[in-house]
């Protein structure tokens, strides 16, 4: 152990990362991957043969020739397939077995350990922080780096160091692989401790921007459904221990068992395979056969007859060079094709048709069934719950009604958050299955129950389900609160583009200073009151009909979400201002008319009387009294100029009164 570690130290021990290389070239070494070849080169790769990971396949004695030490083991090339705990220990055991050391010293459980982890075992091998497997993940998936799309050797080299001093300093200690405690003296055990800890911060960002699915996926050799939680995302910074965070997470689960399925895309990792990567927990029984079967119609599809097929990678079950991963018939992972030369990847999917494909094959209401209500209660024919037609339709709102179907060979309804956004899909505007995409999001819509069913109400309408319990669930009662809704509904939306009409007259014409004119205040102060009315007749005959207390929840919550009480006071406070904006208008040319009079007719008024003689001198004789003229001006002019100083200087302060 020790002469390896000096070995990489001194950089005579070499590995570089290139996943693409199919086969070994001289005096190179493949671990974890590649096809054998009539060259010198050695590939070591268990998948498809009955070892369960490349480690028990470098401990068989069988698999090696082992002739004495590799002379010259220092200028032997390696190239792994990633830096996982099987690709590590494999490296380990290898240059230990050929630099003379007895491989069967090496502990049992540690080889069963690594088998288990490359089952996908991430339960029994330890909670992520105390488990092996997830400290060396965080701890290598921190030394591979792509720049310009290509990894950097260097950097991977170091990654294998440090995986290889943390594994070897746990072997000396003979620590259990499951159960990591504290190790004082390694470096790496504390990098890689506090590596699973920023990684876990990471995995708990990831999951505000991924989409967690409950999903049904079928038992192996079953006709049964079993239903799981699903993680799907977007992965564009590796995390290491991210599988075991997903399989041991019961806190965020729907069904508190951790995520039995994971599917991820990863940009930086095109063309490896595992740029998109579908897998599940081995441990509960299901496979992915029917999406790897829909993922590989897709790609004949997409590749229209020119899917290179003149090498099979896989020929017993597809006839491609490069078809979709399905782990030998297993269908526990299923990962992207490789690609196939520099010029052409071996997929033609997008990760958006990964995922509704994903959708299509395992979505929850696939094979479920009800019967849709008519009017008067009766019931039609069973239909799939994407086709059941509404019980009514005005406009885009819509009831849709139906009636659970009690068939044993339908698979349980589980009111999952993923089955309730189902349920108010089929409410959206659009006339075929929703995808993925379309599902709304769990905040976009109300879930109500009541005694014999629930409704879910979004701004497109309600969905009504009865779910066949002895409780009597009345559509016909809900049906007309309905009614009773959607007509308030539309009433409201033409009253408020009346009004809204009204304030754009009022507007253009107080723009353009053309005024409002007296006959026309008249009419819009009727018009006003007209709308009044209107509303308060509307809200009289779309009054609730039922004083049950469920109908009444239903009709709150349904009001809530279409905004009808909002909307309601709007109008209200709308109309309310238009008139005290119009009697303040109104107000204003009264006082403007007054003040008139009073600042310009009463000192006119007032001295013409004084001045009296001025005018009857001139009426009887005809002769103008000049002095009296020019007086009666002045002493007039004065007395307007002082009443609108006064007038002014009461303005001023009426306004300083309102400001304190």
């Amino acid at each position: 152990m020790e002469q390896i570690g000096r070995l990489l130290m001194k950089d005579e021990l070499r590995a570089s990362f290139d996943p693409s290389k199919k086969q070994a070239s001289e005096n190179e070494v493949l671990i974890g991957f590649g096809v054998s070849n009539e060259n010198d080169g050695k590939v070591l790769n268990h998948k498809g043969t009955k070892y369960a990971s490349v480690t028990e396949l470098v401990v068989d004695e069988r698999t090696i020739n082992d002739d004495g030490p590799m002379i010259g083991l220092e200028y032997t090339r390696f190239v792994m397939e990633d830096l996982s705990p099987d690709s590590c220990l494999a490296f380990i055991l290898l240059c230990y077995r050929k630099l003379g050391g007895d491989i069967n010293k090496v502990p049992v459980k540690w080889i069963d350990y690594v088998n288990r982890w490359e089952s996908g075992d991430v339960k029994t091998t330890g909670t992520p922080f105390q488990s092996w497997g997830c400290l060396i993940n965080a701890l290598g998936h921190h030394y591979i780096r792509f720049h310009d799309g290509e990894v950097d050797q260097i950097s991977f080299h170091d990654g294998l160091k440090a995986c290889v001093f943390f594994t070897i300093d746990l072997l000396k200690a003979n620590i259990n692989p499951a159960d990591v405690g504290v190790v004082q003296h390694s470096s790496e055990y504390h990098r890689a401790k506090a590596l699973i800890h920023h990684e876990y911060q990471e995995y708990k960002q990831l999951l505000s921007t991924a989409e967690c699915l409950q999903i049904p996926l079928p038992l192996q050799h079953s006709n049964r459904m079993v239903m799981v939680d699903a993680f799907i995302a977007t992965e564009r910074k590796p995390i290491g221990a991210l599988k075991a965070f997903l399989r041991n997470d019961q806190e965020r689960t729907y069904f508190k068992s951790g995520f039995g399925l994971m599917a991820l895309y990863r940009p930086q990792a095109v063309g490896t395979g595992n740029d998109m990567v579908i897998s599940v927990d081995p441990s509960i029984g299901v496979d992915l056969r029917d999406l790897w079967m829909e993922l590989e119609r897709l790609e004949e599809k997409k590749w229209q007859g020119e899917r290179p097929s003149d090498q099979p990678r896989f020929p017993e079950v597809s006839s491609a060079n490069e078809p979709w991963y399905h782990e030998l018939g297993k269908y526990t992972i299923i990962a992207a094709p490789k690609q196939i030369h520099s010029q052409q990847l071996g997929s033609k999917l997008s990760w958006s048709d990964v995922t509704d494909a994903i959708w299509q094959v395992y979505h929850p209401a696939k094979q479920q069934y009800a019967r849709p209500f008519k009017n008067g209660g009766a019931l039609k024919k069973h239909c799939l719950l994407s086709e059941c037609p509404p019980l009514m339709q005005r406009k885009d709102k819509q009831l849709i009604a139906m009636k659970w179907t009690a068939s044993t060979e339908q698979q349980p309804l589980v009111l999952s958050p993923t089955m309730k956004r189902y349920l108010a899909s089929l409410l959206l505007p659009k006339g075929h299955e929703p995808t993925l995409l379309q599902l709304p999001s769990s905040n976009s819509f109300t879930f109500l129950t009541f005694p014999g069913g629930f409704a879910v109400i979004n701004r497109y309408g309600v969905l009504f389900f009865d779910d066949w319990s002895y409780d009597e669930s009345h559509v016909e009662v809900y049906q007309t609160e309905f009614d009773h809704m959607v007509k308030r509904f539309f009433a409201l939306s033409h009253l408020q583009v009346e009004i809204e009409k009204e304030v754009s007259v009022i507007w253009e014409s107080l723009n353009h200073r053309k005024g409002l004119h007296p006959k026309g205040l008249n009419r819009l102060n009727d018009r006003l009151t007209y709308y009044k009315v209107k509303l308060r007749q509307t809200i009289l005959e779309t009054m609730p009909s039922s004083k049950d207390y469920y109908v009444q929840q239903f009709r709150i919550a349904t009001e809530k979400m279409w905004g009808l009480e909002s909307e309601l006071d709007q109008l209200y406070t709308t109309v309310a201002e238009i008139e005290s904006t119009i009697s303040r208008y109104s107000e204003a040319g009264t006082n403007r008319l007054i003040n008139g009079i009073t600042i310009y007719g009463f000192p006119v008024l007032l001295f013409t009387g004084l001045f009296q003689f001025i005018f009857d001198d001139y009426f009887r004789s005809g002769s103008i009294h000049f002095i009296g003229i020019v007086l009666f001006i002045c002493v007039t002019f004065l007395m307007i100029m002082s009443l609108k100083l006064f007038v002014n200087k009461r303005k001023n302060m009426m306004i300083r009164r309102k400001q304190s």
